[in-house]
């Protein structure tokens, strides 16, 4: 398939992520942080970025800030934007298809 890259705080959580997309045939790099995800981002061909998110604010600020680090670059990736935290009604998606991203709720 292709390289995936995984931004999650929470290790367990990106582990099993990854583990999972790998037994579908992607290549994946996990980060915790915004600024090591922009690096691999600018020096690395990344076909998928995931941002997986606790909280239904923060999101928002770090895949502007994920999109615009890589707006200059020729190929940029999918974002998905993955919400942990509850479900906050269909303006979270709305947000996310107007700035590029699709955006899915995922179960505790």
């Amino acid at each position: 398939m292709g390289h995936v890259l995984i931004l999650d705080s929470d290790s367990a959580h990106a582990a099993e992520l990854a583990h999972r997309l790998q037994a579908a045939s992607c290549r994946t790099t996990v980060c915790s942080e915004r600024q090591q995800a922009c690096d691999i981002l600018r020096k690395q061909q990344v076909d998928i970025a995931i941002l997986v998110s606790d909280s239904a604010t923060d999101w928002k600020s770090s895949a502007k800030w994920l999109r615009y680090a890589v707006s200059h670059l020729q190929d940029t990736p999918q974002f998905v934007c993955v919400l942990r935290g509850p479900y906050q009604g269909p303006s979270e998606r709305l947000y996310g298809t107007r700035h590029g991203m699709r955006v899915i709720y995922e179960n505790k």
